[in-house]
């Protein structure tokens, strides 16, 4: 059932990108970022994997991340001949992010690692980011436009919407009538922070909580208040107990709140709405009730969680250890420029498929040199959000920043920091783009 569900999205989100495109409405990426969400929740609920094969051709399994690749590919690679590179201080940087990656897929290439798993992750995880980085920025570049800026935000609130219901459906039969066995669900206990509550990806889960920071800082500029939706998103991040994801939330949260209050002082609406939201939550959490039970205490657990991070033995220890053992590993020519794609992480230790840690990830194919490209273009677009006061963006981006300690680079932030180079190589200024960027 699971399958002709994705099928389906396939073929109706497929066509939707391919006429957006065409009709020059950046809404096409959204179309394709949709899918890609889509595609890896229902395969994570059912299957307790990421992964949907759209066809197996000749023995080569295509995924669905593969097709939106592939897509990816060509329309930057149409682009890129139409219009060609124009050499700025911002293109420099995202051309400099690219030639350590493509250096350590050459490597592995040439060094006879291609075809082989860990090759063909690496390929999907780094050229999946990058290239989705290019074409947002490309998309957003040329085809921006307020009436544009609007359909997106309109399909983004209704998927978030559908996405939503999805959640509380999936939870309801959960704490309601204690149906809780999908494998994902099973999958989401394994962790010394989960639970069957889960079922989504941290990397989801993260846009999920950008959103909810989107119509925080919205309601706080436009209204001066917190709209009731506002909190239902910031649920469901928080009980997904992702804690890496809450941790970035978290600090989003404040932030906003720390810009909203050097502005406007906080209304006694608005303080009265918090500290109720805030005795509700005590409360959910003192008082369990068996209708509530599991809610309660996953709640209760999610505190408890954060309590080990420090310790050796919690999940923080074990990965700690990860990392020490991989950096170490990393010796020679390798230390300067990264293992090659289809070796970086098999030949150093048995966890072959992620360091769970984006900038440990990333040192260990592109080398420290690529890490101080990366850190260059993240400091480079701090620096210009600051200077044009694009407050949502750097916000977003500090998010970001937090979550790569705990998690990797996924598509969905390649595209998000394409737009982020987009708009500051292209102020909107003939647009009203304060949802957007704070402006």
């Amino acid at each position: 059932m699971h399958s002709i569900i994705l099928y389906v999205a396939l073929l109706v989100l497929g066509y939707q990108a391919i006429h957006n495109m065409s009709k020059g409405n950046p809404k096409w990426i959204i179309n394709l970022a949709i899918l890609s969400f889509l595609s890896t929740s229902v395969m994570y609920l059912f299957k307790a994997t990421t992964v949907f094969t759209v066809i197996n051709l000749f023995g080569i399994q295509i995924h669905m991340d593969d097709v939106i690749l592939i897509v990816l590919m060509i329309y930057s690679a149409v682009h890129f001949t139409q219009k060609g590179l124009k050499i700025s201080k911002l293109a420099s940087c995202m051309l400099m992010l690219i030639i350590p990656v493509i250096t350590s897929l050459l490597r592995g290439i040439t060094g006879g690692d291609i075809g082989n798993t860990v090759f063909m992750n690496d390929i999907r995880k780094y050229l999946y980011f990058v290239v989705a980085m290019i074409a947002a920025e490309y998309t957003f570049s040329d085809m921006y436009s307020q009436e544009s800026y609007e359909s997106c935000k309109k399909s983004i609130d209704r998927f978030m919407n559908a996405a939503a219901i999805y959640v509380f459906i999936i939870w309801g039969m959960d704490v309601l009538l204690g149906i809780n066995n999908l494998p994902g669900q099973q999958y989401g206990t394994l962790s010394d922070g989960g639970s069957t509550f889960r079922i989504i990806q941290p990397q989801h889960v993260l846009m999920i909580a950008f959103y909810s920071l989107w119509e925080l800082y919205n309601n706080l500029k436009n209204d001066g208040d917190i709209k009731a939706r506002t909190v239902l998103f910031s649920g469901i991040v928080i009980l997904m107990k992702w804690r890496t994801v809450v941790a970035a939330f978290l600090v989003g949260v404040v932030f906003v709140f720390v810009d909203y209050v050097k502005e406007k002082s906080i209304s006694k609406r608005l303080f009265f709405k918090i500290a109720v939201l805030s005795a509700l939550c005590i409360l959910t959490v003192l008082f369990v009730t068996d209708l509530g039970a599991s809610a309660n205490s996953s709640i209760l657990n999610l505190f408890t969680s954060f309590e080990s991070v420090s310790k050796k033995t919690g999940t923080f220890g074990t990965r700690s250890l990860v990392w020490t053992a991989l950096l170490q590993s990393l010796t020679g020519v390798n230390a300067i420029i990264g293992r090659p794609f289809g070796m970086h992480l098999q030949n150093a230790m048995a966890w072959e498929v992620s360091a769970h840690s984006g900038y440990v990830d990333y040192i260990m194919v592109t080398g420290y040199t690529g890490m101080l490209l990366f850190v260059i273009l993240i400091g480079f677009l701090l620096t210009n959000l600051n200077k044009r006061k694009m407050k949502l963006f750097s916000i977003i981006l500090i998010c970001m920043i937090v979550y790569w300690i705990g998690y990797g680079f996924s598509v969905h932030q390649g595209f998000i920091l394409g737009i982020i180079v987009a708009e500051i190589k292209n102020p909107r200024k003939q647009h009203k783009t304060i949802e957007l960027t704070g402006e």
